[in-house]
């Protein structure tokens, strides 16, 4: 499965820190590379990517917990949407069928006033590439994969 999260200025990402503060439970990174250290039904580090500079990147920095925005107002996160699409890799036309869903995604999601988390699931190398094109996508969201290094197969599940 590949999300894109939508980063710390649209609101999500103070939810998901929230929820994520005892990181006990996960396994962290280490030297090994992914496909070693990974244990279907452990849960374990994975990292994520924004669009900054021309380019994606890793984000590596913790996001500090924030109790208030600059005006001094608690932020608080009432809802966010998710939207989670099955592309369906065996389907022939695949570059056409998820550019459709992109666009189909982009009227969805530019409607909602609430943050949304999308989520895609059997995807290809190709698909990847072209979400990681879309300029709405680049500007507004991480995204939790640019390869299919951290795939378990071959294809995004």
């Amino acid at each position: 499965m590949v999300g894109f999260i939508l980063p710390a200025e649209r609101g999500l990402n103070r939810a998901v820190d929230d929820a994520a503060q005892d990181t006990s439970y996960i396994t962290q990174k280490s030297s090994t590379t992914w496909p070693e250290q990974w244990h279907r039904g452990i849960p374990a580090f994975q990292p994520y990517w924004r669009f900054q500079g021309g380019g994606w990147e890793e984000v590596k920095e913790v996001m500090p917990r924030q109790e208030e925005d600059r005006s001094g107002d608690t932020l608080r996160l009432g809802s966010f949407v998710v939207l989670s699409w099955n592309i369906d890799f065996m389907r022939p036309m695949d570059n056409e069928r998820m550019t459709a869903a992109l666009v189909h995604l982009r009227g969805h999601v530019e409607k909602e006033s609430d943050p949304s988390v999308v989520l895609l699931n059997e995807m290809t190398e190709g698909d990847l590439n072209l979400i990681q094109l879309e300029d709405w996508i680049q500007r507004d969201y991480h995204v939790t994969d640019v390869s299919c290094t951290h795939w378990d197969g071959s294809y995004g599940m």
